[in-house]
């Protein structure tokens, strides 16, 4: 199913290591366990890092993935609908109607709202390399690919980080990816393809996404970090898996939820990093984000790294978000009629949430280093969940 972009943000917080970057080769390898209350997405994820300086002017590094996903998509859907008789791709769902149930005026009674059963497999891979030039300017390229059961995104990055100093103090990082997704549809009881009904059909999205960053050392304690950033997107942006009811009132029609065919994003990130003293380091950031779907968020976190012993490492962070609702999202099963946009998508709702992670890194030889973390999620629609993450750094 497509990656929801609030739990993907989510889920790369807690999976990347948040930790100084080494300056030796490495192999990182780790296993997250993610889960929600209410049976709503537990996630299994192994992934495996490779960095490796090929020579003084070339370093490269690559990554494999896989997320196992179970549980269960909340939306409208048609009571009546038994899933032997549907179309639903997934065969296991036995318990619950299937999000594809819908296309037709039904009674009020069989207007429902609850848990629609999902199972799928993730599957990633990203190589990059960076080559050195002689002024040591860096210049970075990159690809990925990831690979779901009915959504796919090939991925191509380019980044250029440029030096405006001798000594190092300070830099500019331009860096831009560009994604051609493929996005699966199936389409019986779908009004998006009806005159195929019964059939897949694929979808696309081209994604743009930019950004430029000046980064400066204040002194030998602190630095700070400018960012700004735009996004374009175009093509299917709504969600296959979320449902409207339209003419409640009058005739309830349960149906797919339709987002504009555009999003276009911007907004900036201030970071602040400083060495409080020789064995504490605080990082804090601010992030305001805007799109013409009239989402506004704002990000605050602080992340705190203290040496306890030569050998352990504790870390501690705490990320709060907020966000606006969009302007076609309502979440009342008798709001909607014949507007062209709608989505009762609780994730574009106004939204608050709150993160908190604590972590341990330890040192067991001087090339190997072993890691844990532990996090809390909650927002205010409800939503809790736990995940950890085991892991082994081994430097070469």
């Amino acid at each position: 199913m497509p990656v929801d972009s609030t739990k993907l943000s989510v889920l790369c917080a807690i999976v990347l290591l948040t930790q100084p970057l080494q300056a030796k080769d490495y192999v990182n390898i780790q296993m997250l366990y993610y889960d929600e209350n209410d049976e709503t997405t537990t996630i299994v994820s192994p992934n495996i890092e490779l960095n490796i300086d090929l020579s003084a002017d070339y370093t490269l590094n690559a990554s494999l993935g896989m997320d196992a996903l179970t549980g269960a998509s909340e939306t409208y859907y048609d009571k009546s609908y038994t899933p032997s008789s549907g179309a639903s791709p997934y065969k296991h769902a036995k318990s619950n109607p299937s999000a594809y149930a819908r296309g037709k005026r039904i009674s009020q009674n069989d207007v429902g709202y609850g848990l629609i059963d999902y199972r799928d497999y993730r599957y990633s891979a990203s190589v990059s390399l960076t080559k050195r030039l002689a002024n040591r300017d860096e210049l970075t390229g990159g690809l990925s690919y990831n690979n779901e059961y009915d959504f796919h995104i090939p991925e191509i990055s380019l980044g250029y980080k440029h030096w405006l100093d001798p000594s190092k103090n300070s830099a500019l990082t331009l860096s831009a990816a560009y994604q051609y997704a493929y996005v699966l549809i199936w389409c019986r009881n779908n009004t998006l393809c009806d005159t195929k009904s019964g059939a897949s059909e694929t979808f696309h999205q081209n994604n743009l996404f930019t950004q430029l960053t000046y980064t400066q050392v204040i002194d030998k304690r602190s630095e700070a970090e400018v960012t700004l950033f735009y996004n374009d997107e175009n093509g299917f942006l709504s969600n296959p898996y979320k449902n409207i009811v339209r003419d409640y009132n009058t005739a309830p029609l349960v149906t797919n939820e339709r987002r504009p065919d555009n999003r276009q994003g911007y907004g900036t990130k201030l970071s602040y990093h400083r060495a409080v003293t020789d064995k504490t380091t605080l990082h804090g950031s601010y992030r305001y984000y805007h799109d013409d779907w009239e989402l506004d968020a704002h990000t605050l976190s602080t992340t705190l790294y203290h040496q306890y012993t030569p050998k352990l490492t504790l870390q501690t962070t705490l990320r709060y978000y907020t966000q606006s609702k969009a302007s076609f999202y309502d979440g009342r099963k008798d709001h909607f009629t014949d507007e062209k946009y709608a989505s009762s998508d609780i994730r574009l709702g106004d939204l608050h949430s709150l993160y908190i992670q604590g972590g341990i890194d330890y040192r067991m030889r001087k090339d190997l280093i072993q890691n844990f973390y532990l996090s809390y999620y909650k927002q205010n629609n409800g939503l809790k969940a736990i995940s950890f993450v085991i892991g082994q750094k081994y430097l070469f």
